[in-house]
């Protein structure tokens, strides 16, 4: 069945609210099985044909920045304090933004292993240059510590260029993650087929938060911003790896 022409308006009208890449559209296309349902003939019609893919190097909707060194001390300290501060500070009521008296044990060791992996995923990012989509498909058993040359293994169907890859790590990375990977193996979640770090679909908003927990702006004055994609714009501008 032909879709109406509203459909395909509306099909069109996706690249103007969202960043569409060549990617996002085949992942998406993947997720609701379109892409099979069209070549099996299933589908007469693949609506997303019709939107113009984005082109990343020409298309910039903001300008990012990189981080300074000072505000990557900022920004690992404060994503690893800011969980425990979160749940010890009451937020309503007569009380709001006076610490509570105690919290206790369970929700402490939670807020305290939310702050490590935060930390060492916004590290991760910085020192290897991965994407966030890639860095989620990393396993423990993709982390290669006691090689010559420490890396990780980033298999070629988790990358945005679908070539695999051998990220060497930073020897301050190297250390946190040897410190990450016993900390997990202590909770017995360290198999190799486990995902190194549970990356969160809402990663920017938390990082936003972040940012203002470490006083660091999202904008400067030259109207540039801070986000995710930024720790990696950071690596290619700084070689932090």
């Amino acid at each position: 069945m032909e879709p109406s022409s509203q459909f395909k308006r509306y099909c069109k009208a996706l690249k103007k609210a969202i960043r569409v890449t060549s990617q996002d559209l085949e992942d998406f296309q993947k997720y609701l099985g379109i892409s099979y349902a069209s070549k099996s003939s299933f589908l007469h019609y693949n609506p997303f044909k019709t939107i113009p893919k984005l082109r990343e190097e020409t298309d910039v909707r903001h300008e990012r920045r990189a981080f300074t060194g000072e505000e990557i001390e900022k920004l690992l300290k404060a994503a690893e304090e800011r969980p425990l501060h979160d749940v010890t500070i009451i937020n309503r009521g007569p009380r709001k933004g006076t610490f509570r008296t105690e919290i206790n044990e369970r929700t402490r060791k939670e807020a305290i292993r939310l702050g490590l992996e935060r930390r060492l995923i916004y590290a991760t990012l910085l020192y290897t240059g991965l994407r966030k989509n890639e860095l989620a498909s990393i396993t423990f058993g993709q982390v290669f510590l006691n090689d010559k040359i420490p890396h990780i293994y980033l298999k070629a169907a988790s990358a945005k260029t679908r070539k695999a890859a051998k990220l060497p790590l930073h020897p301050e990375l190297v250390v946190l993650l040897q410190e990450w990977i016993t900390f997990k193996n202590q909770e017995g979640k360290a198999s190799p087929k486990e995902k190194l770090f549970r990356i969160p679909a809402a990663l920017n908003r938390i990082l936003d938060r972040d940012l203002t927990f470490a006083g660091i702006d999202k904008r400067d004055a030259m109207d540039r911003v801070i986000d995710v994609h930024a720790l990696r714009h950071t690596h290619a501008t700084n070689g932090a790896g």
